[in-house]
This record gives C-alpha cells, sequence and structure tokens, in this order.
C-alpha cells in the first residue's frame, strides 16, 4: 500500500515537470532536494539566417561578418530542481545580455567568448557554451595564362610559325580573379566553410604578322615557288566565372563555366622565282586560306576546377597553283598547273590532362 508520504514526493516531482514544461526545457526534481542546476546550454546563431540553423551545445564556431556583430541566442535546454526566480544566473563577456533569471540570454561581439547559467546547487558546476570568432581570412584569388593552358598555346604557336621564320611580340591582358573567404557552414555550427567569387577573362595577342615559306621546286627545278602569308593578329582567350558558398545547401551557386579558345585566319599568295639563269620571267597564281583553331574544355571534380582537354588545330596549307615560265628570247611562255602542299597540317594537344588549376579550400 502506497503511505501518504511517497505519494506526497511524486506530485512534487509531476507538478514540477509539468511547470517548467511551458520553457521549452527539460527539468527533473530528484526527489527530497529542492536546489536549481543548470544540467546543458544550447547557442544559436542569429545574424546569418541565410546559412540555416546553425546551432552547438559545446561550441559554435562563427566567422567574423564583413558588417556588424555575430549573433547568438543562448537558451537552458536542459535544468533540475525548483527554479527559484533569480536562476539561473548568467555570466560572460561584454556581448553577453541577460537577466538573472532568464531562461534565455542574448549575445553579440566578434570576440570569441566562454557563457555560463548556472544555478543554486554546491555540487553541480554551471553549464556552458563556447562562441568562436573565427577572421574570415580573406584571400585574392588568380588565375594565370599558365594555369589555364593558354602559355601552351603561345609555345606552340611560336614553334609553328618558325617556318616563317617569324616569332610573334606578344602582349598580355586582362584578368580572370576574384576573393575568397572562410565562411559559416551550412546548417552546422562547429565548422567553418568556405565561399569565392571569380569572374574574367585574360588573353595573349599578337598583331598581324607578314613571312614566307620555303620555296618549293617546280617544272623540274626551273622555277621555285614560295607561299607568302598574311596573318590576322593572333588571340589566345580563356575565360571563367563561378560562385561557390557553402553557406548555401547547394554551394556551386553559380557553377563553373569557362573556355579556352584560338581565333586566327590569313591567307598566302604565291610568288614565284627563277630557279635557272636562262629563264627570263616566272609568275604563279593561287591563294589558299589559313585557318588555326583550338579549345579547350574546364570542369569541376569536388572541390576542383580543371582544365579537362585543350587542343589546337593547325591547318593544311594546299594551293591549287599556276605557274607560267618564259626563257631568255623566247616569247613562249611555259605552263604549269599543280597542287602545291606548303605544309601539312597538325593537330596539339596540351599533355597532362585534366589537370587542376583551382582548388576551393577547406
Amino acid at each position: 500500500m502506497t503511505s501518504r508520504n511517497s505519494i506526497k514526493v511524486l506530485a512534487t516531482v509531476f507538478v514540477t515537470l509539468k511547470s517548467t514544461a511551458l520553457y521549452g526545457q527539460t527539468s527533473i526534481q530528484p526527489p527530497g532536494h529542492s536546489c536549481y542546476s543548470v544540467l546543458l546550454l544550447e547557442a544559436t546563431q542569429t545574424n546569418n539566417p541565410d546559412a540555416g540553423v546553425r546551432s552547438s551545445r559545446g561550441n559554435l564556431i562563427m566567422v567574423e561578418p564583413d558588417q556588424g556583430k555575430a549573433k547568438a541566442i543562448i537558451e537552458v535546454i536542459a535544468s533540475s530542481g525548483v527554479k527559484k526566480p533569480t536562476l539561473p544566473v548568467w555570466n560572460g563577456g561584454k556581448g553577453l545580455v541577460a537577466k538573472n533569471g532568464d531562461l534565455a540570454a542574448m549575445w553579440s561581439d566578434n570576440v570569441t567568448d566562454l557563457v555560463a547559467a548556472a544555478g543554486d546547487c554546491p555540487n553541480y558546476n554551471a553549464a556552458e557554451v563556447n562562441l568562436t570568432i573565427v577572421n574570415p581570412i580573406k584571400q585574392e584569388i588568380s588565375f594565370t595564362k599558365e594555369s589555364t593552358g593558354v602559355k601552351e598555346f603561345e609555345e606552340k604557336i611560336n614553334e609553328w610559325l618558325t617556318r616563317f621564320g617569324k616569332e610573334p611580340t606578344w602582349s598580355f591582358g586582362g584578368s580572370i580573379k576574384g576573393e575568397g573567404r572562410k565562411c559559416d557552414y551550412h546548417n552546422d555550427g562547429e565548422r567553418t566553410g568556405y565561399k569565392a567569387s571569380v569572374t574574367g577573362s585574360l588573353y595573349v595577342k599578337s598583331p598581324q604578322i607578314e613571312g614566307e615559306t620555303p620555296g618549293f621546286p617546280v617544272m623540274g627545278g626551273i622555277v621555285f615557288v614560295k607561299g607568302q602569308a598574311k596573318f590576322n593578329p593572333f588571340t589566345i582567350e580563356a575565360s571563367g566565372s563561378f560562385t561557390f558558398n557553402e553557406e548555401k545547401a547547394d554551394p556551386w551557386v553559380d557553377p563553373f563555366s569557362g573556355s579556352l579558345k584560338i581565333e586566327t585566319g590569313g591567307s598566302v599568295g604565291l610568288i614565284a622565282s627563277a630557279g635557272n639563269e636562262k629563264i627570263a620571267e616566272v609568275y604563279a597564281k593561287g591563294d589558299v586560306a589559313i585557318s588555326l583553331s583550338g579549345s579547350g574544355n574546364f570542369d569541376v571534380e569536388g572541390r576542383s576546377i580543371r582544365l579537362a582537354s585543350a587542343n589546337a588545330n593547325f591547318g593544311e596549307l594546299t594551293a591549287n597553283a599556276e605557274v607560267g615560265a618564259k626563257a631568255l628570247g623566247s616569247i613562249e611562255w611555259k605552263l604549269w598547273l599543280g597542287s602545291l602542299t606548303l605544309w601539312d597540317g597538325k593537330s596539339y594537344d596540351i599533355p597532362g590532362l585534366p589537370r587542376v588549376i583551382y582548388t576551393i579550400p577547406q
């Protein structure tokens, strides 16, 4: 049979649990005890709602914002005993705003702090939660012509033009750059993330170039035919842009988009010279278009942006030629019709691809 005293104790426990549930916390009254103890605190960031729900019961990590201060609400989420109007007692740095007796406190600062809430039980320490402020460590992000493959195409064009005995004078311009920094990690209050934004294009250019190919003998070697080339300005361009932000559920806000390309063209006319001292006059007719094209593809693997593939195509130069020669003292022209391959086409692939050109920091 249950005694009257036992019934009284059980009733006290029930009333305590019911009243403290109104504060949204867990409070347990041990039989025979009347002191109050705070068992657990939880801090939730409030200044950056775009980063989702960022909470911690041990160490809430917040990146110092560009403007204003980091902010959080700190709540008592577990306690025991009989709560008195002046309990818990709050302690913390200058960023803490709380009155003793409140079950929630506000905090606002850009300095790391330790916040505690204590009851009056002699055998219980205060519950604590850290609020850690992290420097954003801003960094400039810059893509270079070396990292994007532009330099390798530039060197290959130089090599290709040696057959004309020409080396272009390149000028560099533009930029692909942006800024990166640490940020609050989405839905996780105990880690930091990274965000970055990059955009732009860079290029190398060379002015118009003129040159000649080596001579080709025709008509039994009595005439030599050369290609006289005029190249349009060379342009090699790389472009890219992206926005990555780990404050978001999907950090690739604007997925990486970029390209690498070469564009140029021109024409080759034919000139003839006598290959024999008995030749009085010569001519050569024919034209051929010059084409040089190239492209590169970028992709993303995990946190890394890569140059996935890149190739250049140097077109074959073949002219359908008409060549005429007239001997000294003769009025008769000797004709030759045929095809002249001034050089073979060539395809060049940048080696070692795919190649990482930038990795987003952790």
